[in-house]
């Protein structure tokens, strides 16, 4: 029998600092133990945009937010049984906000460069991610 995808939206956060590299923003999950991007499930009838921002604020307070053109990445994984698979789509977002508030789902997070992030991320599909995004943002700046 053919299962739902679970879905899920979130957002690739960096901070361009004057001057030097880019840092991406990583949180590490309270009961995951890994670190990840913010991402969440979406509720009934909301939008991936509109939820990867709810989520993006109730994960992080980042309400400052400027989400890039022409960039979604979509991944897909399975889930433990019975619940099949999970689709989430991740948005490429930039904010000049540093603070950040968290909330019970993680207990820590950190702004890293992109080699860091990339050492940092638990799993191969953030790495995979955040590649497509650093070239993404490189041909941008060319």
């Amino acid at each position: 029998m053919a299962h739902e995808f679970e879905r899920a939206a979130g957002v690739i956060v960096y901070r361009a600092n004057p001057g030097k590299s880019r840092h991406y923003l990583l949180l590490h999950h309270t009961n995951g133990g890994h670190w990840y991007f913010p991402k969440g499930h979406l509720e009934p009838g909301e939008s991936t945009k509109d939820g990867a921002l709810r989520e993006l604020q109730e994960e992080t307070g980042i309400t400052q937010i400027e989400l890039i053109d022409h960039f979604v990445e979509r991944i897909e994984y399975d889930l433990p049984p019975p619940r099949g698979r999970k689709e989430v789509l991740f948005y490429l977002g930039c904010t000049q906000q540093e603070a950040i508030q968290l909330s019970q789902e993680h207990d820590r997070y950190v702004w890293l460069s992109y080699l860091e992030a990339r050492a940092r991320l638990t799993y191969e599909n953030g790495r995979v991610m955040l590649d497509r995004v650093e070239a993404f943002l490189n041909s941008r700046e060319g």
